[in-house]
């Protein structure tokens, strides 16, 4: 019966791999055009995760990971204002369709998004990763408090190299610390923290020492 769960783990991880992780990784390249196009790698690295796994938190609304690319596509810039991002996720959640999700035009003034109250298509402030720390958030037009966590463009900021070469030079040896980085972005946490070790541990073939392992097997 073990053996029996354990085949099917591992073809449920095959189908992963083949069908949602490997695409997206061979979609935005870092190492491979690192030395040429470092800005590039960077922000890339970053379109990684928002596309694949800032966003996968349950209850989260399945069209956040494609505005939040949309939107950082759009700056087309690195390193990125954390402000400007935030305020066009905004805007952008603010004019976003069902029936036409593609229709965003950049025509916003600060006013018209500043006071979103959180519970307008899903945008639960304190728990989205593109938040600048300190960022406000609101019920029924009334302020009920602020972040206290950073944004993953802070942390990305925070290197000098894409986020997952980061992980991935730290991994041996500092696992903690990579692990506490990471789960301490607004609205990550462990279960994103450890798909997004794994994932980087095996697409660069780099894991920890067994004791230091904290990524899900």
């Amino acid at each position: 019966m073990l053996s029996e769960w354990l085949k099917l783990f591992e073809r449920t991880g095959w189908v992963y791999e083949q069908r949602l992780s490997s695409p997206q990784w061979k979609r935005y390249p870092t190492e491979s055009i690192y030395s040429n196009h470092k800005t590039k790698a960077c922000l890339n690295a970053l379109l990684l995760f928002l596309e694949g796994y800032a966003f996968e938190r349950a209850g989260c609304p399945p069209y956040f990971s494609g505005l939040a690319v949309d939107v950082l596509n759009g700056i087309g810039i690195w390193p990125a204002d954390e402000q400007l991002v935030w305020k066009r996720f905004k805007y952008a959640l603010s004019q976003w369709k069902q029936d036409r999700p593609e229709v965003v035009h950049w025509t916003e003034s600060e006013a018209e998004v500043k006071d979103m109250p959180d519970n307008m298509n899903g945008l639960n402030t304190k728990a989205n990763p593109l938040a600048p720390m300190g960022t406000y958030y609101w019920q029924k037009s009334i302020r009920v408090g602020s972040t206290s966590q950073k944004s993953i463009i802070q942390l990305a900021l925070r290197s000098d190299m894409p986020l997952d070469m980061w992980v991935r030079d730290h991994l041996e040896g500092e696992t903690q610390r990579v692990y506490s980085e990471l789960s301490g972005v607004s609205g990550i946490a462990d279960k994103i923290t450890s798909f997004f070790m794994r994932d980087v541990a095996c697409h660069y073939n780099v894991f920890p020492p067994r004791e230091e392992r904290m990524s899900h097997p």
